[in-house]
This record gives C-alpha cells, structure tokens and sequence, in this order.
C-alpha cells in the first residue's frame, strides 16, 4: 500500500468513530517554539515553514510526552510510537507569534506554537481509534510517511548547503518546498479525518481542514479524493462524483486508482444511476487485482456490486458477488450477512438463515447481533418456526429491551403459537416504548379478537387505522370483528374499504361474501366468494362461504359440490359438514347425511352460538336414524 496519503483508505470504508468534545472539558494547554536558522540559500517564507514544523514537531512531542502521564491512557497499554501516531490527529497545534532575531550575521525564525489537549476525553478519544485496527494501521503509516519526509527534508538541506549552482539550489530548495507541502498536506488531512468524527462542529472543520489541503496540493489526487469522500458523508452526490472523476483523471496510485473507482460507484449507486455504479465496481475489481492489495478490499468491492445488481433485480448475479467477497475475506462476519439478505430476497430462507447464523457465530456489537436476531424471528416465523422465531426475538429484546419492533415480532409469534396472554402482554409492552405504533395496535386488536374480546379489538384496530389509515388488513380485520358483533353495516364499509386498498384480498373478499348473505344479498355473497376463489382457489373459507350462500339460495347442487370441496380441503370444517348433511338430507341421501351430521357433532364447538346448529343436527340425526 502507498503511503502518500494514509487517509485515501479511511475515506473510502467509512468507518465509525465517535469523539466527543462536551464544552464543559477540562483543557491541558502545551506552548512550543521553534526554530529555523538561514543559510545563504534559504528565503525567509521557507525558513518560516520550517520552523514552524519544527514548532508542531516539540509541541507534539510534549503532548504525548503528557499523555503517556496521564492515569487512564497508561491503562490502555498503548505503546509510544502508537501514542505518537494518534497525538498527531487528535491534538490541534495553532500559530502564536513569529520573530525574526539576528544572531551575528545569521538570521534566525522562530515560531511560537501552542496545542490544546482535552483531557477529559482525550482517553476515550485514544481507546477508539486503536480499538479499530485498520484505522490504527493507517495512522501508524502517516506517522511513518510523516518522518520520511522530515528525512528527505533534512537531506536535501543537507544537499542545500553545499550546493554551488544557481541551478542546483533553484531545484533543491523546489523538492524541499515539496515535502513542505506534503508534510503540510499530510497533517491536514489527517486531522480533517479525526475531525469528520467529532461531535458539534466537526465536520465543518474538517471541510475547511480538506479546503485548505486542495489549495496547498490543487493537482494531488489524493485530496480531490478526500474531498470526494467528504462530500460523500454530506449527501452531496454531485460534488463526491465530481471530486471523485477529478481524482482517477489526475492518475493516482494504482491501489487510490481502485479505491476512487469503487467510491465512484458507491455515489452514482446513491444518485440513482445503477448501470454506472455497476461499471464502477467491475472496473474497482479490475484494478484492485492490479494493484494487489488486501483480499478485505477487493471483498468489499465484490459486495458493493452485489447489492447494485441486487437493486437491479439480478439477484443470482447479486449471490454470486456475495459469495465471491465472503470467499476473499471469510473473517468479517459483514460478508456472512450481507450474503444472507441477498438470500433471503431470493426466497431461500434456509440459506438465509445459515448465513445469519454463521455471522452470530463472531463477537458482534449488540447493534449488530440485535439486528441479525430481529431479522431471523421474522424469517423463522414466516418459515413456521415459531419457538425458534420466539428464542431469536427474545434474544434481540435481552440487546435492546425497549425496542417496540422486537416486542411486536415477539407478540406475533406467541399470537401465531396460540399464547394470546403472552401476545397481548408482548403488545401492550411495545405500546408501552411506541404508543403510537401501529403495528402495535394492530396486532394487539388481533389477539384481543382471538381471544373473544371484540369491543378492545374493535378499539385498537381503530387506533391503527387512525395512525394508518391506508393499513388494508386492519380494515379487514375490523370489518371480521364488527360482523361479529352483529354491525352488518359497519362490517360492509371496513371491508369495501380493505378491498379498495387491496383488491385480490381473499379474506377481505370472503368477508365482505359473509356478510352480503348474512344481510339476504345472496348474489353478491356469491359474487364475493367466487371473487376470492379467482385469486385463491384453494382458499377452503371461500368455497364453504360459496356453498352456505347457494345452499340459502336452493341451489342444492352447486352447493354440494362447494361443501364437498371445503372438506377435501379441510376434512375437520365442522360447519361443512353441518351444510352438507342439511343438503343431503334435501335430496334423500339419508345414510350419507346422517354420517355428516355424526362428524358435525363430535367436531361441533359447544360455544353458545352453535347451540342451536347442534340442537338442529341432533334433531336431524334422529330423524334419519328411526
């Protein structure tokens, strides 16, 4: 990896880091002067320069000499060229005062410096940066870079002092101006980068730290990439990409050649523009491999095209990338997840749950593993898997106990296994952190009308559609309860309006057929029905719906048949069978009839409003049997 610029890296992967600078701080302040003496090949704007950094070089020596004193970043057993390398980030040097003192014939600069340490967090500040090892790497290599060019410096002025020709001095003192520029340039970016992390006003010092840095270095790619990265963070796609083109047209180091490629890619996937984050990523591969660097970058790139292509609808093409960037780098347990969501969207639940698995298999942080265990109860319980679904949400809720999404998934799938107590507390606890979710209601009213308590179901499902109001199924769901309790009317408009926002619903549709017939519409209960079976056709409530309105409308055949379609479907439908024996009965087929009324009444509920079906099969059955 080139080490011109260590921040070309850092840009580019994002990382997190939080530094806080709470204004009631206590603040450690260093003083430092340098020096430069001049020689008869010096001008004084270079001496300046000079000594000023060597100003920066004592004050930053002092400022780690005063952390390593310092209780809580001794117990980070942080070594001292680590420590070096953080200071020259954290700490910021600001210019006092300047002089010009003449000793005999020699003139002498000498720059007054001072740099401020927040002591108050200056540990934790320290404790993020190593806790991240490749952010830990890349200070370390601009730490190393930074004394290489204070080499190459002192040897030119070596060269300078002894060099006899306009010319040679002309082009010496030019190279030393141009390790002044990158040592300035260096230090700049450096501390733009920590300060893209702070708190407050961070970023905005970061972007004049970067602004600066382009107008010292106009033509270094590497700053038109870091401001490209800046403007990334910022949302501002345009700049990014632009900065970004600047930075691959001024032919960088073919490792920042990649790097930049695969930044493009990710601003142009942001601005909407798929086939050209696509070319980008394929191109960042190409050069990636050119350039040899570390499998985890290649990785990345791999991944990045993966989710463009998955955007894409190529989801095959979006797996294989995964599994590529996996390969390349199986010990980021990133990879494992991002593979399982291209899985999961695919329809192959099993593969995505292996893979989720597999990443639980790391030390995640909480955010992370809360994540990945919410998303498997999800897949779980569509999978039918409800203990394991409610393991994995409990397991998220032991992370994040006052997150009302884990609480809800937790409240579906005890609802889903026949737990109505524990759905209804699992709710009401969601409720509790979001009162205002709708989901929450929703699946609260559910539960609730499950339970038998319609006049608290009717209550929430109105509470969700008034957070909701375009939430088809809680229309549905609404309009199933005022049915039951007997508010034909309202029933109607609920599910007329399930149906508006979710036509091909076969439940809405069933519904609003139990309903028309129970009213006397039989021929738009009939309607409804075959309405439902159009978009359902195994849908046994619709084929049994279907037979009860031809069965009030005489139509013992037809109705015949919809029964006996229903019980294929689902032989222990007691009503079914109730229906068919009454028709049975209608046409004489009396040994067949009184086998259906037999099966309706040892499946029969022995709520009260089946009393009077099952009194009127018993009398049937005695009938048939004299």
């Amino acid at each position: 990896m080139s080490d011109k610029f260590h921040l070309k890296l850092l840009g580019s992967i994002g990382i997190a880091l939080y530094i806080v600078s709470p204004s009631w701080a206590e603040i450690r302040t260093i003083e430092a002067t340098g020096e430069y003496r001049m020689g008869d090949n010096d001008t004084r704007i270079d001496a300046k320069r000079l000594a000023l950094l060597d100003a920066k070089r004592l004050a930053l020596e002092q400022a780690g000499t005063y952390l390593e004193s310092i209780t809580e970043v001794k117990n980070l057993g942080v070594a001292r060229d680590e420590l070096s390398a953080y200071t020259a980030g954290i700490v910021e040097v600001t210019e006092l005062d300047t002089k010009d003192i003449l000793d005999g014939a020699t003139h002498i600069i000498r720059v007054q410096v001072t740099a401020k340490i927040d002591t108050d967090v200056v540990a934790k500040q320290i404790d993020a940066l190593r806790k991240n090892q490749t952010v830990k790497t890349e200070l370390l290599r601009a730490r190393e870079r930074a004394d290489q060019l204070q080499r190459e410096r002192d040897a030119l002025q070596r060269e300078l002092v002894t060099a006899k020709s306009k010319s040679q001095v002309a082009a010496l003192a030019e190279k030393r101006r141009d390790t002044l520029r990158e040592t300035e340039v260096n230090s700049l970016l450096t501390q733009a980068w920590i300060a893209m992390r702070e708190t407050g006003g961070g970023r905005a010092r970061a972007r004049s730290l970067i602004e600066h840095a382009l107008a010292l270095a106009p033509s270094d790619p590497h700053v038109h990439f870091e401001m490209g990265s800046f403007l990334y963070q910022e949302h501002v796609l345009d700049g990014a990409i632009e900065e970004f083109r600047t930075a691959l047209r001024l032919k960088p180091d073919k490792e920042l050649f990649a790097i930049a490629r695969a930044m493009l890619g990710l601003a142009l996937k942001n601005k909407g523009d798929l086939d050209g984050a696509i070319s980008e990523y394929r191109g960042a591969i190409e050069a990636y491999l050119a350039a040899g660097t570390k499998p985890y970058m290649e990785a990345s790139a791999h991944d990045s095209l993966g989710i463009a292509l998955q955007e894409k609808g190529d989801l095959d093409g979006a797996i294989a990338e995964h599994r590529t960037a996996l390969r390349l780098n199986p010990e980021n347990p990133s990879r494992y997840s991002t593979l399982a969501g291209a899985l999961l969207h695919k329809g192959n639940l099993d593969g995505a749950i292996a893979e989720y698995r597999a990443a639980l298999r790391f030390r995640l942080d909480s955010k992370t593993e809360f994540s990945i265990r919410l998303v498997l109860g999800g897949i779980l319980r569509a999978k039918g898997e409800i203990d394991g679904a409610i393991v994995e949400y409990l397991a998220a809720l032991r992370l994040e106990p006052h997150d009302a999404t884990a609480h809800i998934g937790l409240g579906i799938a005890l609802r889903d296994k026949g737990d109505l107590d524990g759905a209804i507390v699992a709710f009401r606890t969601a409720l509790r952190h979001a009162p205002d979710n709708a989901d929450a209601h929703y699946g609260l009213g559910s539960a609730l009308h499950l339970k038998g308590d319609v006049e608290e179901a009717i209550t929430e499902y109105r509470t969700t559609l008034r957070l909701k109001p375009d939430l088809a199924g809680a229309h549905n769901f609404l309009g199933h309860a005022l049915r039951r309790k007997g508010d034909v009317e309202g029933a109607l408009l609920e599910f007329r309006a399930a149906l508006r926002l979710n036509p091909p619903d076969p439940d809405a549709n069933i519904g609003l057929g139990l309903t028309l017939r129970d009213k006397g519409d039989l021929d738009g209960a009939i309607i409804a029905f075959r309405t439902a079976l159009r978009h359902a056709p195994d849908d046994v409530g619709a084929h049994y719906g279907l037979g009860s309105a031809l069965h009030r409308k005489g139509d013992v055949e037809e109705a015949i048949t919809e029964y006996r379609t229903a019980l294929r479907l689902l032989p222990d439908l007691a009503d079914a069978h109730y229906g068919l024996g009454v028709m049975l009965k209608a046409i004489g087929q009396k040994k067949e009839a009184a086998e259906e009324f037999r099966e309706y009444l040892r499946l029969a509920s022995d709520e009260p409003r089946y009393r009077d079906w099952i009194n009127e099969a018993r009398a049937a059955l005695h009938e048939l049997e004299r």
